[in-house]
């Protein structure tokens, strides 16, 4: 099961949405050709709608109302869809596109930054 700072993320989340797994992006070429990366992957969970218990799960729960969160612990599937361990994390507060009658919330991004 996927999780961040040793608490699981809930099924109803972990089973949903889009999620792109991103490698260490290349920032530049050595002299001989030979591509440089940056030291961290990261990843961009989208849903088109999310219910706003499973939105709060995000904002509460996990970053506790803060706009963003540093963790040193976090298992998460990696750009080959293989569950790793991280020991470092940076999970950005959700944004969205607005909210449907109280109940749902459209657009959710959520960006997990500097995993390493």
């Amino acid at each position: 099961m996927a999780q961040i700072n040793s608490v699981t993320i809930p099924v109803a989340i972990a089973d949903a949405g889009i999620y792109l797994p991103k490698p260490p992006q290349e920032i530049r070429r050595a002299a001989n050709g030979v591509a440089i990366a940056e030291p961290y992957s990261s990843i961009e969970w989208t849903w088109e709608l999310m219910t706003l218990a499973n939105y709060t799960w995000w904002v509460t729960t996990l970053l506790s109302g803060a706009a963003a969160a540093e963790f040193t612990t976090a298992q998460l599937y990696n750009h080959l869809a293989v569950l790793t361990t991280y020991t470092h994390i940076i999970v950005n507060r959700p944004s969205h596109g607005g909210f449907i009658h109280s109940a749902l919330v459209q657009n959710v991004t959520i960006k997990l930054e500097q995993l390493s």
